[in-house]
């Protein structure tokens, strides 16, 4: 994948972000649909954590990034330094509960972090005044 000037998203497919715990997938939901709306990108997922972009855009991202959450951060940036922003789904990001295992991901309690995660996400994009 090439990107010359612009900003790839890079998310999961529906059947893909199936696999995850109802504990992501109901909060982030949420955090996705704000950012489609922001970005008017249609069936965005913004907290896949995969992006793609050049030594250029990264030189930008770096002079203007102050937040943690970089998922939802590093596309507002480049929405307001009037970089395109492209988007697309792809099916080779599985939840692998190996990698998660000892959290709460699959009870109530798990939507605890999810929750708080989401709140932080709308908190950016408040931030960013839209």
């Amino acid at each position: 994948m090439e990107v010359e000037n612009e900003y790839q998203i890079i998310g999961r497919d529906w059947a893909t972000f199936l696999t995850y715990p109802d504990t992501w997938t109901e909060t982030e939901q949420v955090t996705n649909k704000v950012a489609a709306d922001i970005l008017k990108i249609s069936h965005l997922d913004i907290l896949a954590g995969c992006c793609a972009f050049n030594s250029k855009i990264g030189k930008t991202i770096i002079q203007n990034s102050k937040e943690i959450l970089t998922d939802v951060e590093w596309p507002l940036i480049c929405n307001q330094q009037n970089i395109e922003l492209k988007y697309v789904s792809v099916s080779f990001l599985i939840f692998e509960y190996k990698y998660n295992q000892g959290r709460n991901d699959y009870n109530w309690q798990g939507y605890i972090s999810r929750l708080k995660l989401a709140l932080q996400a709308l908190r950016i994009f408040k931030n960013y005044d839209f």
